[in-house]
This record gives C-alpha cells, structure tokens and sequence, in this order.
C-alpha cells in the first residue's frame, strides 16, 4: 500500500513536471521566434546605425537584456533537458504502466510496463483508442467511458476504478486504474494520464482466498467445527457463526468479550477453562505450554439445555515472541458423549449378562467372548481368541443342524435354536442361541453375534418338573375333592376324575367354559341365585384373595336335585404377588349327605318338641334301657353293625356315653358325647342328636310324616 502512495505521489509530480516541460517549451518558441525577429531587425538596421546615435544607444542599451534573456533561456533549457530525463527514466522504468491519451481516448504514449501488461509493442498501442484495450465485455457499457466524461463534464481532476483488459493472447488482465486530466490556465482538459497496475494475481489470490474461506466456512458448518479468537490484550473475542451456534446465541459471527465466554460456560467447569487458556499466557513456565487440545467442557445455552464441547486452541506469536492471539475451534460432542454412556451402559450389559455372548468374524474366528462365556464353558478368552466355536462341539450335532445354521446366518437372517456343547472338563452342557449378523456401512454382513442362554439348569428343572408332574398328577387323580385349573380369564384349562363325578361333566365338556357361562345354575343356601361372576375362583382372580369353605348348590341338569359342595379357591402368580394371579386352583368337597341328615335333623327337633311331654308321663328309670333298645330296633331298625356303634350304657350310672365313628372321604373321626341323664326325654335326645348331626344313620326310606306318626303309635301303646 504504501509502494503503491509513493509511486502515485511520483506520478503526480512526473505529470506536474511534464505539464512544466510543456509550458516551458511554449515559452522557448515564443522566445525563439522573438531573438529570431530581433535579429532580421538588427540585420536590417546595420546600416542606419550611425544614422542615429539615439536609436543605436537605444538599442545598445537593450542588447544586454537580451543576452540575459537569453542566457536564462539557454539555463532553461538546459534544465528542462534535465528534467525531461529524469520524467523520461521514471516514466519508461515505472513498475506501474503509465498511458498518455488525448480527450477523445486516442493513446499518445503508453510506457514499456504497460506494453508488458498488455502484451502489446509501444507502435501498436500509439493511436489506438483506450477502449480497444478493454475486454469485449467492458466495451459494451465500460465505466472508462464515464470517467472521461466525469473528467470532462464534471471537472474532476482524477478518478479511481477497476478495469478489464484483453491481452494481445486473449486471457483477461484485471488492474486498478488511476487517471487524472491535465488541463490548461483556463481550466480544460488538455489530454489524460492514467497509471495502471495489474492486480490479476491479486484479484486471483483474493478469489482463492475467498473461496477457501468460503469452502473453511461450509467445512465447519458440515463438520459442525467452531471457530474462535481471543486476544489477551483486551480480552476481545471472536465467535464464527457456528461457534455462536453452539452457545446458543444467533447463526452468525460475533464479536464480543471473554467474559460472555465464561459466562456460557457451567459454574463448574468455568475454573478448568480459564487454567488452560491462561497456561497458554504463562511465561513462567519454562515448557511454555503453545497449545492445548481436545478439553472438554460443558456451556449451558439460553434454553436451559446444557451441550458438551470439546475444544481446541493455539497461541500465535508476534514477531518478537510476545502473545498476540489465541485461535482455537470447537465441537459439539453432545450426541458423542450420549453414545459413549451408552456404549459404557451396552459394554457393561454385556460383561455382566448371565448370557453367553461372542462376536465372531465372517469366517467365524472367535474376536470376543464375555465372561458369561467362560464361567460356562470353561475355557478362558486368550484359548478360544482367533480360534473358531469347533471346540465347544459336542459331537451329538448332525452336519445337517450345522448346514442349516450357516445357510441362514449367510443369507443374513437369524438363526435360533438349541446347541448341545462338550465344558471344557468333558461334560456336556445345553445352550438356547441366537445368532445374528452384523453389517459395516456398505450392508455387507462383516461379523455374527451369537448371545447363548445355558439351559443345562432348565433342563434339568424341566426332568424334575415331569417327574414331579407325574407324581402330582397320580395324587391329583386319586383325590377324593374335585380339583379344577382355571386361567387369567377364569376359563378352565383341566380338571381331576373327582371333578367330573361331583359336578357330571367330562373334562372336554368343562375345557373352555367358565363361571360366566349362563348354562351352569347354582344357589346360594338360603336359595337365592348364585351369579357367576361372586363365585370364590372368579373373585379370586378379580382381587387375588383366595376363599375357603363357601357352600354352593350346582344343577348338574335341570332336572336334577341340587349338589351341594364346599369351595376353597387358592390364586396363582407367576411373577410380582402384587399384581393380579395368572390363574387359580379351585378344590371342592360333595357336601350332599351332610346336607340331607341336616334337614333331617331339623324335622327330627320338631318331633322331639312333640313326644317329650310323654316321655315324663310314664317312662321311669327301670325303663330307659329296655325303652332305648326298644327304640332302636323297632323304631329306627337300625342294623346290627349301626348298633354296634353304641355301647357302654351304664344304668346305674348318671351320664350315658355314644361313640360314633363316621367315615368321610376316606377319614375317621371318632366323637364322643357325654350327657347327663336327665329323663328319659334328654337321653332320647341324646342318642339321636349325634347320630342326625354327623350322618351315621341317615333315614332314607321314611318320610318325615310317617316317621313321626310312628313314634307316636310307639308312646300311645306304652301309655295304654
């Protein structure tokens, strides 16, 4: 820039100097002309030199001042050669081209530096007119055109463009042209001088300087790459547009202050950033740290999210080693360090996952085992690394299972099924697989990743479990209490050989049926409807409460009698208790006989309140045994095994004991009554209240009207 001021200031003053030359050499023909005619006179005039000595004195008296003149013309001259020298020099050696035109463009003289611009000889420029020299495209509307009428209409003394040339081979010339107009006393133009200096590299290296920040530009916003400066002069910042992106601010370059910077940055991290960009500043540290790389911190933007960057920074040094400028990029790793947590999390799921997992290469050489894989098979990771699965073979696997496996893994579907592998000790173990393929970025499949479950346990819970089912199933089978499985929805999936008989139903015709079913009927004991949905095994599945002993009376058929049974519902859960059973086991007892001996029962309270005032009336002590046989065998004509079960009536004693023993459902159960003998009428009593109660003798043939008409013959003839 500064070359360029001095060589304009030296072209003013060549022009200056060329516009005295000119002038001085209008001065010097004038003055020829002038000495020219003074000599014709004095030639003239010899002859009348002595005609008049006035005339001669007169025109000796001017002679000397014309010899001044013209020793002052002859210095003149002399210093106009000079100087014309010295413009000619500069004018021919000037690094600018220099051009010569008149008012209508036609150029007077060009000098050598422009010639070498334009490609052209001094001759062949001199009388072209100045737009030729332009590029085809500038001579259609050129600005030189204006700026000649500007020089001329507006009285500009000088302007300043850029203009387009066309060199002699064709290839464009771009330079920056200066022209000024050099005008007369009164203020008109006389001709142009313009400087021009190719600036076509320049203007090339500004292009390419261009375009690479435009391409370091589209870079960093593809790479997502931020740029910033600060200058610890005056902590000035600059922030490129991604970088104020990246903070949060607006999508374009700012120039702000370190301070904002700090300000972005969490409270915790802020400390950890200024250590490493005042190192950098440290002159006391004789390692002088020039740069850091990759530190991380986190900047909190303005809508409350927080971002990772991760960054980048260098110090610049002036000339004499002191700190000028700190440049640095930024990048935004958010998304980066989410993937790592999660990569962290997936790698330490996959250490400590129970399951087998290995990653093997197309070829299927083994590149990774977990150590699930070697607490199961035995074998450490250096002895099964670059070798392939072969070794865990067993030998009980056909080469059709292995033929299938591959065909499917290859074609990149993926393969499941059960392995039946050798441990590293000898013994066999048994894996579920699954084994999928793993493609590389252009879809090829480039590894497989086989997770193994050890079923060795499973198996040998599922031999138990059948070995355990079978035995359930035979004590199941021989209960003498119905048992039925009902799933979630209270559909029944199977049922015992006691179930059928007590509710008349085959297992297939119960299969799928439920409580709702509007087919099955059942009461309550008091007789009223008993509906589906409050039976004890769906209530159980609605809240998973189970229920024991409710009564309920099912119709087998329509035309049946009811069949009473017992209830007990149990839930079923097969994961958290706190949710609600997957199923539920209902057992139930036919009840049947019980309830028949206790309608009798009741009938029989109401006969006793009848007969007991003739017991008092004429039964004493002397009768009560022959009275009580008497009762037994006519009246009840009970059996003689059914006697059998009373014994051990003492008649001189006050109490009389019964033993009973009742068999139900393959169980005893021995009760033994105690009364005191308190008449004839309380041991009557006595004797049938447990055998009505508990079902010992159960009266099948008589009706209750017949039965009490009987025992009342029985005291009129005792009476009598």
């Amino acid at each position: 820039m500064i070359d360029s001021i001095v060589i304009a200031v030296l072209t003013l003053t060549t022009i200056g100097g060329i516009i005295g030359i000119w002038r001085f050499r209008q001065r010097q023909h004038q003055l020829q002309h002038e000495l020219t005619h003074q000599f014709a006179l004095l030639e003239k005039q010899k002859h009348v030199l002595a005609v008049t000595r006035d005339a001669l004195h007169s025109i000796l008296t001017d002679i000397p001042d014309d010899l001044d003149a013209l020793a002052a013309f002859a210095d003149a001259v002399v210093r106009l050669h000079a100087s014309e020298a010295r413009f000619r020099a500069l004018f021919d050696y000037a690094p600018i081209g220099i051009l010569q035109a008149n008012i209508t463009g036609e150029l007077v003289y060009i000098n050598p530096t422009l010639e070498k611009i334009l490609g052209y000889s001094h001759c062949e420029l001199v009388g072209k007119n100045y737009y030729e020299l332009l590029h085809p495209e500038e001579q259609i509307e050129t600005s030189s055109n204006r700026l000649f009428e500007q020089l001329l209409k507006y009285s500009r003394n000088h302007y300043q463009t850029i203009e387009r040339y066309q060199h002699r081979l064709g290839r464009e010339i771009w330079a920056s042209l200066s022209i000024a107009g050099v005008r007369d006393v009164d203020g008109g133009v006389l001709f142009v001088v313009g400087m021009v200096t190719d600036i076509t590299e320049k203007r090339a290296a500004e292009a390419r300087l261009a375009h690479n920040e435009m391409r370091i530009a589209e870079a960093q916003q593809l790479a997502q790459l931020g740029y910033w400066e600060w200058h610890p002069q005056n902590d000035d910042m600059f922030w490129s547009e991604e970088f104020s992106m990246q903070l949060g601010y607006p999508c374009k370059p700012i120039q702000t202050h370190l301070d904002e910077f700090y300000q972005a940055i969490i409270a915790d991290d802020q400390q950890y950033v200024k250590y490493h960009l005042l190192a950098l500043l440290d002159t006391s540290n004789q390692e002088k740290i020039p740069h850091f790389e990759n530190l991380e911190f986190r900047v909190k933007i303005k809508d409350g999210k927080v971002k990772t960057l991760q960054s980048s920074g260098k110090l610049l040094r002036t000339y004499d080693d002191k700190p000028y400028c700190v440049i640095g990029t930024a990048l935004d790793i958010s998304e980066r360090k989410q993937t790592e947590l999660l990569l962290r999390k997936l790698s330490t799921a996959v250490e400590q996952s129970s399951n087998s997992i290995l990653i093997t290469d197309r070829k299927g050489i083994i590149q990774y085992v977990n150590p699930a894989f070697t607490k199961i098979s035995g074998y450490l990771p250096e002895e099964v690394l670059n070798r392939t699965p072969r070794l865990l073979k067993s030998g009980l696997m056909g080469i059709d299972f292995y033929r299938d496996l591959w065909s499917t893994i290859l074609r990149g579907d993926v393969w499941q099924g059960e392995f039946t592998n050798r441990h590293k000790s000898g013994e066999l173990y048994y894996e579920y697989t699954t084994i999928s393929p793993i493609r590389d970025e252009n879809q090829e499949i480039s590894h497989f990743l086989a997770v193994r479950e050890d079923l060795t346990a499973y198996r040998q819970a599922v031999e138990a479990l059948r070995n355990s089912e079978a035995r359930y199933r035979s004590v199941i089978a021989s209960m003498s209490e119905g048992v039925v499985l009902q799933n979630r929805t209270g559909e029944i999936l199977t049922c015992n050989q006691a179930a059928e008989s007590i509710l008349g139903l085959t297992e297939a015709q119960m299969a799928g049926r439920s409580s709702l079913d509007p087919a099955w009927q059942s009461v309550r004991e008091n007789g009223m409807s008993f509906p589906g949905y409050e039976h004890p095994a769906m209530v159980t599945l609605q809240t998973g409460l189970p229920f024991k002993n409710v009564i309920m009376g099912v119709y087998k058929t329509p035309q049946q009698d009811v069949t009473w049974i017992a209830i007990n519902s149990q839930p079923i859960f097969t994961d958290d208790p706190s949710h609600l059973p997957t199923a539920v086991v209902t057992t139930f007892t036919d009840i049947t006989p019980y309830k028949s001996a206790q309608k009798i029962f009741r009938e029989t309270k109401t006969i006793t309140r009848f007969i007991t005032p003739w017991f008092n009336h004429f039964m004493s002590k002397n009768d009560l045994l022959s009275t009580y046989h008497l009762l037994l065998t006519e009246l009840l004509k009970l059996t003689d095994s059914q006697l059998g079960f009373i014994s051990d009536i003492e008649e001189d004693q006050i109490h009389t004991r019964l033993l009973l023993t009742h068999s139900l459902r393959d169980q005893q159960f021995i009760t033994l009554f105690d009364r005191e003998k308190t008449g004839l009428f309380a041991t009557l009593n006595q004797l049938l209240q447990p055998i009505l109660q508990n079902g010992s003798v159960i009266i099948q043939d008589q009706a209750s009207a017949a039965w009490a008409q009987l025992i009342y013959q029985f005291f009129q003839s005792r009476i009598i």
